[in-house]
This record gives structure tokens, sequence and C-alpha cells, in this order.
């Protein structure tokens, strides 16, 4: 392993008489001789060498000292270049120029060093297209077919003076890593490591992250070292650009700010203070700000819920709430509600307690004790009016009834779309996916087909974990087909079925398709069907949602059970269908969890 850097190891090696310049040179010798391109070098970087030792003789008339000063000769050179540029930008004549200037110093390394330190200030921000970046590159070429010839020019020394330019200039990214892949940084990792920890307490966070990505090494660092200062910083780019290659680092940045959610308000204000940074993100000031960070995070790095348990628990928390509102609207049958509650819990039993809580905050007794029973909570630990209730309560001694409860309060008349069994169909083999197939491709041929009704079904997603698709649901005027997804798996064992599905009902521009909110259910089929080049908008296909809105709004069209001064919001298809009947649909059951549906409880809520 590298040895590690420190003071002294990173200091040039003693007199070099081809480092140096006479301080008073005597009027016969050359100028070219004497301010070579070898002799130059620039005091902020280092290049070019240091003092004699103390044991080193010096002659009087032979004094050196070091040069405090790019020469004439590389500003000629670099103006040159910069000439060159304004012209005709990378060319040609630029290649030719940087090759023979190149090719002419003793050092190309050095010089590389000292002509990107004269020009660094005229580089295009943050553009891979940059003179600086431009230079890099034609080097790196140019290096590549004399490596052999000039490899006992690059140190130690000289490789740690590069990467010290990376840190301390405003260097595009990509031209850092060409710069890095020169010098090959990467054989001193430990000493490099040490110059980036030194940028961070100069609080070049930017510079530290992007010379820790060119060499690779972001898993050296924790969390805190630049990761969090970016955030503040409104720097959140880069942070991206760092984490991208790196599933340590974003399991670890995902715990830690997932950590923060149960830290005080105040938690971050006293974390930029520990750090030593200036909040200058709005965006990252306060605990919902976090939440959406990191939420942003898990979704893009696809990171599991487990890892952040806080996060998930209050996304939970939230779902079971909307749910509850919904199944005390009415909208939500009870069967549902409790449903994807207990799928929404699981075994969590921090979750067992707060739905617990909730339903006491919100005041549905009933519920509450049915849960706390079911759940065996610990009595002590229920708030105490739900105590109270399971002390005085009939059914505390012997248990309470965990079945579920008839609805018979819900009066509610609805809209009737009964079919006899015999017509509804359940695809969920590859034999009863043929016998459709054939079906279908004789009232197409005979003409009895004309229109469809498309509907998709999917577990609702409660947390930021994607849902598959459970069923696709297509109804004729006299059948129904409701084709069962979990059971026609693997999905390319049926890509044949599929494809001809798509050709003969999707494509087919002759049949009209009818769908509500119909976006929703076309992206879920593309992620779900191993169909290629699918067609699921356009001609032969229309959202009654659209429609109805369309409607309403430019042409003032009046439904038959519809009142004049009735306030429209184009909500749901039950409502329309209130409109259009007099009576709703019976969608109670619709948040139910489509993948664990038994045939007979399948409910027909089909667009027709």
């Amino acid at each position: 392993m590298a040895r590690r850097w420190n003071e002294t190891s990173c200091n040039a090696p003693a007199a070099d008489a081809a480092n140096f310049r006479p301080a008073e040179p005597s009027s016969n010798q050359s100028p070219r001789n004497i301010h070579s391109i070898a002799q130059i070098s620039f005091s902020s970087y280092g290049v070019g060498g240091t003092s004699a030792t103390p044991n080193t003789y010096v002659s009087p008339v032979a004094h050196f000292e070091p040069v405090q000063r790019f020469e004439p000769e590389v500003e000629r050179i670099a103006k040159h270049i910069q000439s060159i540029w304004a012209t005709w930008k990378q060319s040609k004549v630029l290649t030719d120029t940087l090759s023979s200037f190149f090719k002419s110093s003793p050092n190309p390394y050095t010089s590389l060093l000292q002509l990107i330190n004269i020009i660094s200030e005229d580089r295009l921000k943050g553009k891979a297209t940059s003179m600086a970046h431009t230079i890099t590159e034609e080097f790196y070429k140019w290096i590549k077919y004399n490596e052999s010839e000039y490899e006992h020019v690059l140190t130690e020394e000289l490789k740690i003076q590069a990467f010290k330019m990376v840190l301390e200039k405003k260097i595009s990214p990509n031209t850092i890593n060409t710069i890095v892949k020169i010098f090959k940084c990467n054989t001193h990792l430990d000493c490099m490591e040490e110059l980036i920890r030194d940028s961070i307490k100069q609080k070049r966070f930017k510079e530290a992250c992007y010379a820790s990505i060119s060499l690779n090494i972001q898993d050296r660092f924790t969390v805190e070292d630049f990761l969090l200062p970016l955030f503040f910083m409104n720097l959140v780019c880069v942070t991206e650009e760092f984490l991208v290659t790196t599933k340590f680092q974003q399991t670890a940045l995902v715990k830690y700010l997932d950590d923060l959610l149960v830290e005080n308000d105040d938690c971050l204000y006293f974390l930029a203070n520990r750090l030593n940074v200036t909040q200058s993100n709005n965006n990252f000031s306060n605990k919902s700000q976090i939440k959406t960070n990191l939420t942003r995070i898990m979704k893009k790095y696809n990171i599991p819920n487990e890892l952040a348990p806080n996060i998930t628990r209050q996304k939970k928390k939230g779902a079971l709430v909307y749910l509850f509102r919904r199944y005390q609207s009415g909208a939500t049958g009870i069967h549902a509600w409790r449903e994807m509650a207990l799928e929404s819990i699981g075994n969590d039993e921090t979750m067992m307690l707060e739905v617990v809580k909730m339903l006491e905050h919100f005041g549905d007794i009933q519920e509450c004790i049915y849960f706390a029973q079911l759940f065996a909570i610990d009595p002590s630990l229920l708030p105490p009016t739900i105590q109270q209730e399971l002390l005085f309560c009939e059914n505390a001694s012997a248990g309470i009834d965990l079945s579920i409860p008839t609805e018979e309060y819900n009066t509610t008349e609805y809209h009737d779309l009964s079919l006899p069994d015999k017509q509804i169909h359940i695809i969920d083999c590859a034999t009863k996916f043929n016998e459709f197939l054939d079906k279908i491709n004789i009232e197409l041929f005979d003409a009895h087909l004309d229109v469809f009704g498309l509907d998709c079904e999917w577990k609702p997603e409660l947390t930021s974990d994607k849902s598959d698709l459970a069923s696709i649901q297509l109804a004729t005027i006299d059948s129904v087909y409701i084709f069962h997804l979990p059971q026609l798996q693997p999905a390319e064992s049926f890509k044949l079925h599929w494809q001809e599905f798509s050709m003969n009902i999707f494509s087919n521009i002759n049949i009209l398709k009818l769908g509500f909110e119909w976006k929703g259910d076309a992206s879920m089929i593309r992620s779900s069907l191993p169909i290629d080049n699918i067609q699921l908008h356009g001609p032969g296909f229309i959202d009654i949602k659209l429609l109805w809105k369309e409607l309403e709004t430019k042409w003032n069209f009046q439904l038959p059970f519809q009142s004049s001064n009735e306030d429209i919001t184009y909500n749901s298809l039950s409502d329309l269908v209130k409109l259009c009947f007099g009576r709703p649909l019976n969608k109670t059951e619709q948040f139910s969890n489509s993948e664990k549906y038994h045939y007979g409880q399948i409910k027909l809520n089909m667009p027709l």
C-alpha cells in the first residue's frame, strides 16, 4: 500500500539544476537556454523544486533561486494557444501546437500543469469543452504513445502537485478525471486521501467530492465529510454524482437522514453549526425537507424501505389516515379498510400501537378496540379512554368478535351491472388464454365486436414500493374477461399471447377502447407486459373522464340526473354513473388488495 502523506513526503526533492536558474546569468548565456520550459516553476503548487539541501555545495557564481513567476516563453505559448482556441476551438492546429509544445519539454507533465494553471481562468465553467479540458484530453492522447519515454519523470511528488491543483483550482469534473488518469494519482491513494481531507478542512467540499469520485474512493469518507455540507450549500446535484456509483454511501446517507427524522425539530440548525457550514439552502432546513430529500433519494437509487424505518412508518401512517377517512365517508367498505390496514402494518409493533392511537384520535372506539384486541396490545400502552372502554365493554373479558361485521346500516341503492356467472371468464393459465384469443379472433372476423371497456387493478401503493399489475379487466357488451396477472407468470412465457392480444385489441383502430383515467392504467400495462411498441393511446382510445369534462366545460352538456346548479368535480366513475342512471356504482371494495382476490369476490367496475 502507498505510504501515507505527511508534510515532508509531499515536498519536492533537493536542489536540481534543471529546476532552478542563476540569480544573475552572464551576458553570454542564451535566454532560451536559461529560461527553458524545464526551468519554469510556480510557487503556488511547488512545481519545479525547492532550495538546495544544507549539505549541497553551491558556487557563488552559480547560485540558484526558485522562479516565483511564469517565464515569458510559457506565457507566450499560452497566449498563442488561447488565440487558436478563440478562432478554431478544438482543431488540428491546436493539436499540432500542443504536441510540439509537449515534445520540446524535458518534462511534459510539468509543462501541462503550468499551462493549465495559466489558462485555467479562461475555462468555460463546468463545460467538458473548456480549453483546460481540451488541453488535458490532447495531452492524454499524446502521452499514451510516448509514456515509456517519459515514465521516469512522473515522480510521486509530481503526482501530488497535480492532485493539489485539482483540489485548489476550480476545474470541471471531466478535467479532474483526465488529470487523475494522466498523473496516475490512484497509485498513491492514502496520500491523495489526506489531501482531500485537508481540502475538506478548508471547506472545499465540492472539489473534495469530485476528487474522491475521480479516485473511486467515496467509501473512505463519512456522510458528514462533504455530503451533508453540500446539501446545506444547495449543491444537491453534486451529491447525486457522488452517490450514483456507490451503493454503500447511498445506504449510509439514507440511514443518516432517516435517523434525523426522530431528532428535535432544530436538529439541522445544530448539525450545520457542528459541521461549521452555512445554511444557504432553504430546501434543507427542516424535517419536512429532510423527508422530501430522503424520499427522492430512496426512489432514485431504489433503496428498500427496511433501511429507512422512520420515514416508512410516517408514510404508512399517512396512508392509513387516508384509507380510514375513505372508510368513514363510506367510499371504502370495512372489509377493504381492515384488509389494507393489516397489509400496511404487517408485523411492525410500533405501527400496531400507532393505528390504535390514530383511531382513538378520530373517535372510532369500535375500530380502536377491534385492532387493540386483534394485536393483543398491552392495555397499559393504550390511551386512557381506550383502557376504560376495554374494562367496561361487554366483550372485553371474552374477547371481541374479530369477524367482519355486515354493513346492514348502508342503505345506499347502487346501479346494478350484474352478469350471469357463465359470462364472467377468469384468464389465469395458457389454456384459457388460448381459448380467449380463439374466441376473440372469430368475433373480430365476424365483426361482432366494435367496443371494449378496459380497466386495470393493482395493489394500492402505501409506501414507496412500486406495486405490480394484478389484473386487466376487459368487457364486451355481454361478457367480462379478467386476466389474473399473478397467475400468468413468468410474463415472458406469455409473450406471444400478449402480443396477439395487443395486435387484435390495443392496435386495432376499428375497436373503440373505453377507459376511465386511462393514463395510469396504460402506464401499468407498459411496465408489466412483455409487449414491444405497445399502442395505448390515440385512434381507438377514449378516456371517459376527459370526454366528460370536455362535454361539461366546452359544450355545457347536462347529464340526465345532473342538477343545473351542481358543482361537478369529475372525480369518479361512480359519480358519472350516478349522473347518467341515478344510482352510483358500488365501489366500496376498490381499495382491496387485488393480488389476493378470490374469484367470487371480484367487483366489476367496468366503464360500460
